[in-house]
């Protein structure tokens, strides 16, 4: 599903920043 796949990529977006993301994510 789209929404399934957008909302992981949010979820991995919004961990990264929070982690400080050790590797460059997607820029919103």
């Amino acid at each position: 599903d789209e929404k399934s796949r957008q909302l992981k990529a949010k979820i991995e977006e919004l961990l990264g920043t929070a982690l400080g993301s050790d590797r460059p994510t997607q820029t919103i």
